[in-house]
C-alpha cells in the first residue's frame, strides 16, 4: 500500500491563533438584531454588510475521479437601496472542451422584518436558476434572491465541484462592502503541493493548521491531509480610488498555486516551472517562439530604404512609424494561442501580440537587438516574481536595446510616439524573453519623454469689464498623447464648442481663434493657442471677479478617503505649470489677489507653489505643481490629499477681484 504523509506546502502567511470558529448557520433564521439593524456602526456609509461567510474546501476522490469541492454559505444585511444588487448572484463556472465545473445544493432565502413583527421569508425556486454560456472558458450560473428590500437579510449556499485541480479555490477575504466574519477551512492531501499566500494588509485572526490521517484514499493508495482554518473578523470594505493599480494587488485574499502532484504509482507531475523550463517552452512553441523568428520574411517584405538607414535609432524609428501607419489593431490581445505574423502583415490588421511580433521581426530584420516582453496591464494585477505563472500576463510589447539605452515599443495606438507605452501598460515590470541568453525581469519606467503641461495666458480687462486674452498650452509626453487621442475622436469645431460650453459655466466665454501645432508630430510638444473674450457675468456695480485658472484645471480633489492603505500610482511623473499675466486699465485696481504659498513634501518629491506679483496695473501669477515620482507610498497619502485640496481651492475658489478706483 502506498501512503503519503508529507506536507511540503509553502505558507507565506502570518499565523496568530485566537478564538475558535463560529458555528455554522442554518438558513432562514437570522438573528433578530440583524433584522432590526439600520446601519453598520463600523462603516455607516456601507450599503450592505456581510455578517457571516463560511467556506469548506478540499480535494476528494469520488465516483472514480479526483475533484475539488467547496461548500459556501453567506449571510448579508441590506442597509441601503445601493446594496439591493447583492441579491443578484452570478457564479462563474470554468469549462474546457471535455470537462466543466458543476454547482449543486443551491439554496437561497430572504428574511424581512415587517412592521407587525412578522419575519417574512421568501425562498428561491429551482426554476429561477439559469445558466448562460459566457465564452469558451466560462458558463455563468445566475439567480436572484427573491423579495430583497432595504432591511432584508439574504442568505444563500451551494456546493461547487471542479475537475481543475490547478485552481484550488481562492478565498476573497475583502470586498467592496465590509464583513463581520469570514472563515475558510481547507483539506489538502499530502501528495498535492500548493504554494499558498496571503495577499493584502489585513491580518488573520486565526491561522491554524493540523493533520488528518489517511483522509485521501484512491484504490490501495492513501495519503494524510493537511488541514487549515483561516478566520478574519471586522474586515473593512476595500474602496477603490483614482490613481491605483488593480485592486487584485491589494484586496486581502488567500490564493493557491499548484506546484506538483505525486501519484501513488510513483510518478510526479510538476506544474510550477522554473524560468529556464518556461523559456524553453516558449522558445520551442509554435506560437510566440516560432513567430518571433520570421525576420527573413520581413527583410524581403519591408521597403529596402528602411534597412539602409545607418543610424540604428533612426532606423528603428522609421520601421516603427512605418508599421504603425500601415497596420490597424483589431482591439484584441490574444497573448497565447495560434498566430501567423505573415498573414497579419498581409492583412494589415491583428491583435496586440501579432502586431508587436511583426514589429519584433522587422526590427530584427534590420539588424537591431530586439526581444519580446510580456507584461500585465494595470487592471490585470501584478505578476508574481516567485515563480513563472504565464497566465498572469496579458500583454506583449517589444524591448529594443540600442547601446546602453532600452526602449519599450507598442504599435497598436497610432498616436503613440516611439518609446512611449500605453498608460495601461505602466504596471511596474515585465518579463523579457531573450531566447539565446534567458529571460529576466525589466522595470517599466516612463522616462523617455517628460510629461508636462505648460499654460501661458495674457489677459486684458477694459473699462467696461470686457476681458480679452491669448492662451498658449503646451503638452508633452502622456499629456500630449491624451490630447491627441481626444482630437482623434472629434473634429476641431466640436472640440472648440465643447471648450466654450465647459468654460461658459464660469462666464460667457467665446473663442475667436484656435490653432494647434504638431498634432501629427508625435515626438514634438503639442501646442494649442487660443484667442478668447469673456463678457464677464461675474461683475457687480463695483467689482469684477475673474477666475484666472480657466484652462486645464482640477475641478475636484481626486483623493477623498480618510485613509488609503495602498500606494498612489500616477504611472508617470508630471509637472503642471501656469503663467498668467493680467493687465487692467489705470482707472481700476486689484482688491483681492492670491496669497503666495508653498506646500512641499519633506523629501521634496511633490510640491505646490503659487506666487502673485503686482507691478502697477499688471499682475503676474505663477502656479506650479510638481509630482516628481510616479508612485507614492500610502504614508504619503495625506500629504497628497492636502496638496490637491489646496490646488482645487486655488483654481476654483480664489478669484481675482478688480474694482474701479474711487475718484
Amino acid at each position: 500500500m502506498l501512503k503519503f504523509s508529507f506536507f511540503s506546502i509553502l505558507f507565506v502567511l502570518l499565523s496568530s491563533i485566537t478564538n475558535a470558529q463560529a458555528k455554522k448557520i442554518k438558513l432562514g433564521f437570522p438573528p433578530v438584531e440583524e433584522l432590526e439593524m439600520k446601519t453598520y456602526a463600523k462603516d455607516t456609509a456601507a450599503s450592505a454588510v456581510i455578517m457571516y461567510e463560511y467556506g469548506n474546501a478540499g480535494i476528494k476522490y469520488r465516483d472514480d475521479d479526483v475533484r475539488l469541492y467547496v461548500d459556501y454559505t453567506v449571510r448579508i444585511k441590506i442597509l441601503k437601496k445601493e446594496g439591493l444588487d447583492r441579491g443578484d448572484i452570478v457564479i462563474p463556472l470554468r469549462k474546457s472542451s471535455r470537462r466543466k465545473e458543476e454547482v449543486s445544493k443551491i439554496k437561497a432565502v430572504s428574511t424581512t422584518l415587517k412592521a407587525n413583527g412578522v419575519h417574512e421569508k421568501r425562498w428561491l425556486k429551482e426554476s429561477d436558476i439559469y445558466r448562460e454560456e459566457y465564452n469558451d472558458d466560462y458558463i455563468l450560473l445566475k439567480f436572484a434572491v427573491p423579495n430583497v428590500t432595504v432591511g432584508s437579510v439574504i442568505e444563500y449556499q451551494y456546493t461547487l465541484k471542479s475537475p481543475f485541480l490547478y485552481n484550488f479555490f481562492p478565498w476573497e477575504l475583502q470586498e467592496d462592502i465590509p464583513k463581520v466574519y469570514s472563515e475558510y477551512q481547507t483539506s489538502i492531501p499530502g501528495n498535492y503541493k500548493y504554494n499558498i499566500k496571503l495577499v493584502g494588509n489585513q491580518k488573520l485572526d486565526k491561522n491554524e493548521t493540523g493533520l488528518k490521517r489517511e483522509c485521501f484514499v484512491v484504490g490501495r493508495g492513501k495519503a494524510d491531509c493537511s488541514t487549515a482554518t483561516y478566520i478574519m473578523r471586522d474586515i473593512p470594505a476595500f474602496i477603490e480610488e483614482d490613481y491605483m493599480l488593480s485592486a487584485k494587488n491589494f484586496k486581502s485574499k488567500i490564493s493557491y498555486e499548484l506546484e506538483e502532484v505525486h501519484f501513488f504509482d510513483g510518478k510526479k507531475d510538476k506544474y510550477t516551472k522554473t524560468w529556464k523550463s518556461t523559456d524553453y517552452e516558449l522558445r520551442s512553441g509554435e506560437n510566440l517562439g516560432a513567430q518571433s523568428r520570421k525576420e527573413n520574411y520581413f527583410k524581403k517584405q519591408l521597403p529596402e530604404k528602411l534597412f539602409s538607414i545607418e543610424d540604428p535609432l533612426e532606423k528603428a524609428k522609421n520601421i516603427y512609424y512605418y508599421l504603425q501607419e500601415k497596420m490597424t489593431w483589431n482591439e484584441k490581445r490574444n497573448l497565447f494561442g495560434k498566430k501567423d505574423v505573415k498573414d497579419v502583415f498581409e492583412k494589415n490588421t491583428g491583435s496586440v501580440t501579432e502586431m508587436n511580433l511583426v514589429l519584433l521581426n522587422s526590427l530584427k530584420a534590420g539588424g537591431l537587438n530586439a526581444n519580446l516582453m510580456l507584461l500585465s496591464t494595470r487592471d490585470n494585477g501584478l505578476p508574481t516574481k516567485l515563480y513563472p505563472v504565464l497566465s498572469e500576463f496579458n500583454y506583449l510589447v517589444v524591448k529594443l536595446d540600442i547601446g546602453d539605452t532600452s526602449y519599450l515599443l507598442d504599435i497598436t495606438d497610432k498616436k503613440l510616439p516611439f518609446g512611449l507605452l500605453p498608460y495601461k501598460c505602466l504596471n511596474s515590470y515585465g518579463r523579457v524573453f531573450n531566447f539565446k541568453k534567458g529571460s529576466y525581469w525589466f522595470d517599466i519606467i516612463a522616462d523617455k519623454y517628460q510629461t508636462k503641461s505648460i499654460t501661458q495666458m495674457n489677459v486684458k480687462v477694459d473699462e467696461n469689464g470686457l476681458i480679452t486674452g491669448d492662451m498658449r498650452e503646451v503638452n508633452t509626453g502622456y499629456f500630449g498623447l491624451n490630447k491627441r487621442q481626444s482630437f482623434s475622436k472629434t473634429n476641431e469645431d466640436a472640440y472648440i464648442e465643447d471648450m466654450e460650453n465647459s468654460l461658459s459655466q464660469i462666464s460667457d466665454f467665446t473663442i475667436n481663434e484656435f490653432k494647434i501645432v504638431n498634432k501629427n508630430n508625435y515626438e514634438k510638444p503639442l501646442t494649442e493657442t487660443i484667442n478668447f473674450q469673456i463678457d464677464n457675468d461675474n461683475i457687480t456695480s463695483e467689482n469684477i471677479f475673474f477666475y484666472p485658472f480657466m484652462f486645464n484645471r482640477f475641478k475636484t480633489n481626486p483623493f477623498q478617503l480618510k485613509e488609503r492603505t495602498y500606494p498612489v500610482n500616477f504611472g508617470y511623473s508630471r509637472v503642471y505649470n501656469y503663467r498668467i499675466a493680467i493687465e487692467i486699465p489705470e482707472s481700476m485696481t486689484y482688491t483681492e489677489i492670491p496669497q503666495n504659498k508653498t506646500i512641499k513634501f519633506q523629501n521634496e518629491t511633490a510640491s505646490l507653489k503659487i506666487n502673485a506679483l503686482q507691478k502697477g496695473n499688471i499682475l503676474n501669477i505663477i502656479l506650479k505643481l510638481n509630482l516628481d515620482q510616479p508612485i507614492y507610498n500610502a504614508e504619503d497619502y495625506n500629504g497628497l490629499k492636502t496638496l490637491f485640496k489646496e490646488l482645487v481651492a486655488i483654481q476654483n475658489k480664489v478669484p481675482i477681484v478688480i474694482q474701479k478706483k474711487v475718484k
